[in-house]
């Protein structure tokens, strides 16, 4: 069962040069995972583009997004969702800009809204790929297999895939991650529902026989298209002219489906 959410919606009224929330709580919302905010601009002229801004103490860097990840945006409404872990106070303060750039500053409401965030990051989800000498027969030379098959996303997870080496030297073999495109009913971009691949060599011994945590690849950032993404995960031996792939026997899966969305 997936955590309740609740989606907050404040008017944004601009009249005679003045622009200011109606009906502000007392304090400030606790938010919680899942909280969508929506502002509802009203009698904004036709040159004039809404906002928002987010700021916490004078000396504290904000993201413009404040403790959300998401933004969506049209002519009188802007949509934000997806807690991005940053903790604090926050306040808001709406604003419209002038759609030409000239002298004319923009305008900020005359009120602020204030949120508490207390939720921390997610922390990244792991998989682990064993690489070891294959123990039935020499071709391929290697056993690949990966724990676990599959893992469930809820943005802005970012997955973490520890290649993993027993008796075997990392720099012999180069870690494999692609999207299995034939097998994943989604179109999307070669890293799937995640917008980056980052990768690390670590070479760090593990407590065991011979094993050494070789690789550690990063998948994160969520595009939001929702489905069931298949990967094929392996290695290749490092030297050159040898472009053998020896792969997973299963092909582990991320479930990009995430948390219903309210403001769909």
């Amino acid at each position: 069962m997936q955590p309740s959410s609740t989606t907050y919606r404040f008017a944004v009224i601009y009249s005679g040069s003045k622009l200011s929330f109606e009906d502000l709580p007392p304090n400030p919302i606790a938010l919680a995972e899942g909280d969508i905010l929506i502002f509802c601009f009203q009698g904004i002229p036709n040159d004039m583009l809404p906002g928002v801004t987010f700021s916490k103490n004078e000396d504290d860097f904000v993201s413009p997004l404040g403790p959300f990840q998401d933004a969506l945006q049209t002519a009188d409404l802007i949509v934000l969702k997806g807690n991005s872990g940053t903790e604090g106070t926050f306040q808001c303060q709406a604003s419209l800009s002038p759609k030409l750039r000239g002298e004319e500053q923009p305008l900020f409401s005359s009120n602020e809204l204030r949120f508490s965030n207390g939720l921390s990051a997610r922390p990244a989800k792991e998989i682990r790929v064993l690489i070891r000498p294959n123990p039935v027969s020499s071709e391929p030379p290697v056993e690949v297999t990966v724990e676990p098959g599959e893992v469930s996303l809820f943005a802005p997870d970012s997955v973490v895939w520890n290649f993993v080496y027993e008796k075997l030297e990392p720099l012999d073999y180069e870690p494999l991650l692609y999207l299995d495109a034939a097998s994943t009913e989604v179109r999307t971009g070669p890293f799937g529902p995640f917008e980056s691949l980052s990768v690390a060599g670590i070479f760090e011994p593990l407590p065991g026989d011979e094993i050494t945590l070789g690789y550690r690849l990063i998948t994160s950032g969520n595009n939001g298209v929702p489905g069931q993404y298949h990967f094929n995960v392996g290695v290749r031996p490092a030297r050159k002219g040898s472009f053998t792939e020896m792969l997973s026997i299963v092909d582990p899966s991320i479930d990009n489906s995430g948390p219903p969305n309210p403001a769909a």
